[in-house]
């Protein structure tokens, strides 16, 4: 039977199938010479080998190598090539600055808050455009489960608060509260002005519950104080 071409399926022919057992490959390979490698196999059959064996740090390796493969992989968020490209770079010149301390966290578990304040203050001094997107590229690659449970709960506090190492003037949720607290400075000046005119809603909310100013009020002529003997009306 010609199981190809048109008719080869229909109602009780299903479709042919491989004869041997099919299984997705591994994106993760390490090598005889002992070289760790991630397929990526993204949108438009588009293909790229990363080389996690190449970075600094041995003792992240295998963890980078899951996170990269997790953020390429179905579901990811990195199925374009040029997202795939770009999210592998943020996360090689991390671990490559890691990798330039004095003192460089030899694993994830020594990963500090300091050391994410510290890459991105290199980031901003010298690829000022592209420190805030390596930033969230590590925000994302912390909250895989391949680095999640090796991290200090220190570092994912830190990396959830904010991005790392930008001023909270940059976090959408601190200028929405900027902005609010503006407008809320804005309508309590107008109150204000209002109510030194005696006039608008703030004289009303103010009337019957305001003292009295013990001071003299510029250019108001107070009454002469009374002579002996003689009543204050007295002319």
């Amino acid at each position: 039977m010609n199981r190809q071409g048109r008719g080869s399926t229909g109602p009780g022919r299903p479709s042919a199938a491989p004869g041997h057992r099919y299984g997705q490959p591994e994106p993760v390979r390490e090598l005889a010479d002992g070289r760790l490698l991630v397929a990526f196999h993204g949108d438009h059959d588009r293909r790229r080998v990363l080389d996690v064996s190449r970075l600094p740090l041995p003792g992240w390796h295998q963890s980078l190598a899951a996170a990269a493969a997790g953020r390429t992989g179905p579901g990811g968020g990195l199925r374009a090539f040029s997202a795939a490209t770009t999210g592998w770079g943020a996360l090689s010149r991390l671990v490559r600055f890691l990798g330039s301390l004095p003192q460089p966290p030899a694993c994830p578990g020594r990963l500090t808050s300091g050391h994410l304040e510290a890459f991105y203050g290199h980031r901003a001094r010298t690829t000022p455009a592209a420190a805030l997107r390596d930033m969230s590229e590590a925000r994302l690659l912390f909250a895989l489960p391949a680095l999640r449970g090796k991290v200090s709960a220190e570092v994912l506090d830190h990396v959830r608060a904010a991005p790392a190492g930008t001023s909270r003037t940059t976090d959408p949720g601190h200028r929405l509260q900027r902005r609010d607290r503006i407008a809320r400075d804005r309508r309590e000046t107008a109150d204000h002005r209002l109510l030194r005119r005696g006039t608008g809603p703030a004289a009303g909310r103010a009337a019957g519950g305001r003292c009295q100013d013990p001071r003299p009020h510029p250019g108001r002529r107070e009454p002469a104080p009374a002579l002996p003997g003689r009543l204050a009306g007295d002319g």
